[in-house]
Order: structure tokens, then sequence, then C-alpha cells
């Protein structure tokens, strides 16, 4: 028997689903001045490359090659993943980024240089 719409009390008998997709973590975002703008960088990828690169192609929309690349050339030098984000959605970029085994710093976009990127 599939499962009913809805109960006799109106309530939904399905089981919650798991937290939404998140949208990209993209930038820049127009309100705010420079200095409310952060970049998130991939400093280094640490030993679970693959893992650092599913969460960069979830956090910025980006392909697996250009997500591999980018993580490749964490190796040689720090990389830009995210510019111009709120502090809230860059320290939880790079939450996901440290969770997984990479370094990440969230520095301002002004120290960056990207805080007059478009």
């Amino acid at each position: 028997m599939p499962w009913p719409r809805r109960k006799r009390d109106g309530s939904n008998p399905r089981p919650a689903r798991l937290a939404p997709r998140q949208a990209p973590l993209r930038g820049p975002f127009p309100a705010g001045s420079p200095g409310d703008r952060f970049d998130v960088v991939l400093v280094a990828a640490g030993e679970k490359k693959i893992l650092v690169i599913k969460v960069v192609r979830e956090g910025t929309g980006y392909g697996l090659k250009q997500a591999k690349d980018l993580v490749d050339a964490s190796a040689s030098a720090p990389v830009v993943l995210a510019a111009g984000l709120p502090l809230f959605a860059a320290n939880r970029a790079a939450a996901a980024l440290t969770q997984v085994g990479a370094t990440a710093a969230v520095n301002s976009a002004a120290e960056t240089g990207t805080a007059d990127w478009p």
C-alpha cells in the first residue's frame, strides 16, 4: 500500500527529507563595502584530495575538471575559491573544507585584492 498523502489530522506522514542542497557559494554581493566582503582561500588540499574536490564542486558549482584544476593549483600557491562572500558564508565554506582535511583561510577581500572584482 503506498504512502497516504495526508493523515486524517492533516499532518504529512512522509519522513522528513535531508537538508536541501545549498546554493553555490558565489560572489560578489553588491550590498556592503569591500570591508564587509571576504574570500575563501584554499591553502593546501591535504591527503584526502578527492573529498576536497567534491567540496569544491558543491561550493562553487564548477565541474569536475575545473574543481580538480583548482585543487591541483593549491599545491603550488594558495587559490581563491570564492570571492566577495559575507563573513558567515565564507566561514561556512572554510569549515566545510577543513572538515575534509584541507587547509583553508578566510581573508578580507581588501587584503586579497579582490575587492574591486565585478
